[in-house]
């Protein structure tokens, strides 16, 4: 698979490619303007497809290495939840994992802990882990600089820090993308970051498709994405852990999976 650091050197083979292109247009070794035009334009085409297709794909570790399964020869999996907390959604969901004995994490928003403070206490007083979603999780957050996203990540931790005396190290990219920038500002904050390999869709789909959806695509080591702000979430988060459960996988916290400690230990 293709990476960051690794990619100038794939494209100087492509160039190779696009130039010979270029050549013996006219029925010999001659230099074609027109030829070497067309190589440009999709030498040019090809390197941005894959710069956002890197971007997209949090999994590939295009830019940077994110963590998104666990042992595939076990069949322990982790629930995860973005965008939260919210009044409303996240102590239903908070309810449902204590009545199933689960412990799951949660990825936060830095206003919304600030909005909802007493929900987000209670993720952590039942013994679930807390990591960093960003400040505002801006529509935005992809064409800040290094400096500006390591600053929402900065405000997160503080506030998560004021209310509970932890750090958190695990960190999820807003909407799953990533880019450079964002590498760079991880590096100044000390995040690891988080991913998934199962994706639940439940931000557009129906309930009944998501679980259909998740129910018949769970493999070992999965991390399961689902989110807390929408209502149907918790109806659907139930369902498949009972079906999870009938079909022998075993619920275990995404630190333990991953075998990476989710706080930073504050001197």
């Amino acid at each position: 698979m293709f990476t960051y650091r690794n990619i100038s050197f794939t494209f100087l083979l492509v160039i190779l490619v696009f130039a010979l292109s270029g050549v013996l247009l006219d029925g010999g070794f001659q230099v074609s303007g027109y030829g070497f035009l067309v190589s440009g334009f999709w030498l040019l085409a090809s390197v941005l497809t894959i710069l956002i297709l890197g971007s997209v794909f949090i999994r590939w570790n295009f830019y940077f290495f994110s963590h998104n399964h666990g042992d595939r020869s076990s069949p322990a999996i982790s629930i995860t939840f973005d965008d939260g907390p919210d009044a409303a959604t996240t102590p239903k969901i908070l309810d449902i994992l204590e009545k199933h004995q689960i412990k799951a994490t949660f990825f936060c928003v830095g206003n919304k802990i600030e909005k909802n403070p007493d929900v987000f206490k209670k993720i952590i007083d039942m013994g679930h882990a807390v990591g960093n979603h960003t400040y505002s999780h801006s529509p935005w957050f992809d064409l800040f600089s290094s400096t500006k996203m390591a600053r929402e990540i900065s405000m997160t931790d503080e506030i998560f820090f004021n209310l509970t005396g932890k750090k958190p190290k695990l960190f999820r990219p807003p909407y799953g993308v990533t880019n450079p920038m964002l590498g760079k500002a991880l590096k100044k904050t000390g995040h690891q970051s988080v991913a998934w390999s199962l994706r639940s869709f439940d931000t557009v789909k129906k309930p009944e498709k998501v679980l259909r959806k998740v129910n018949h695509k769970l493999k070992n080591g999965d991390i399961v994405l689902f989110h807390d702000r929408i209502p149907e979430t918790a109806g659907i988060v139930e369902q498949f852990i009972l079906e999870a459960q009938k079909s022998g996988n075993k619920f275990v916290p995404l630190d333990e999976l991953l075998k990476i400690q989710p706080y930073a230990s504050v001197q």
